[in-house]
């Protein structure tokens, strides 16, 4: 593919809401609110058991530090949504996947979604926009966790290493492919993502430089690789 010049920040941003960002932050809003209130209900009962039982607060305490701890990692991933970068900056991708993913799973549906992280100790930093970093790789990685359930498989692939000097970011599955298995309604409310979908978001990933590979039938199928250049050659 042919050098595109970088497009401007103030338009990649509409341009990933028409790609299914806005849909995707809804239902993450929506399973950190659950993941919240659940939160507070148990610090509630917790609360109401030390003060009926102030002589043997051991187990409650012990409760009361894991239930702290989860609200506090519902706390740190709801930081990441807001677009509050000020542009390229260095980036380690490997350190804020693990988060990625979280967000992913908190959207219903997809709580029990398995992902396979396989990162290779010499995957380079980039100098990237964090918020376009953030959101396009959340839009594909929920593409990937809902081609994953309509499959009937349960299990998404992240393998992230160097190559040729940069960044190497492998998705199986890169998106829905062949016949669809119907979703139970109730399971998955409604399909965001389909192949047309993670199109999109490919060509927003390539007009800001970013090569990619997987989406045509005579580069196979099931698979998306992703091509990030170094932070020395950017």
């Amino acid at each position: 593919m042919a050098d595109v010049p970088p497009i401007p920040r103030e338009n990649w941003i509409p341009a990933l809401n028409r790609v299914g960002w806005e849909p995707v932050l809804d239902r993450i809003l929506h399973g950190l609110c659950h993941a919240f209130s659940g939160g507070v209900s148990s610090l509630v009962g917790l609360t109401f058991l030390l003060e009926s039982d102030s002589d043997n607060p051991g187990q409650a305490v012990q409760l009361l530090g894991q239930e702290l701890e989860q609200l506090e990692g519902s706390v740190n991933l709801l930081r990441l949504l807001p677009d509050d970068s000020v542009g390229v900056e260095l980036l380690a991708p490997t350190t804020l996947m693990p988060e990625m993913i979280a967000l992913v799973r908190s959207q219903r549906g997809l709580e029990d979604i398995e992902f396979d992280l396989e990162f290779s100790p010499d995957a380079p930093a980039i100098q990237i926009d964090p918020t376009f970093f953030l959101r396009s790789l959340l839009l594909l990685f929920t593409g990937a966790a809902e081609a994953a359930l309509a499959a009937g498989e349960g299990r998404v692939r992240v393998a992230a290493g160097r190559e040729d000097g940069g960044l190497l970011i492998e998705l199986r599955p890169g998106f829905p492919t062949g016949e669809e298995r119907a979703v139970d309604p109730g399971i998955l409310p409604k399909r965001i993502l389909p192949k047309d979908r993670i199109q999109g978001v490919v060509a927003v990933l390539e007009e800001e430089g970013i090569r990619t590979k997987g989406l045509t039938p005579e580069e196979g199928s099931g698979w998306l690789k992703l091509y990030f250049p170094s932070a020395s050659s950017s």
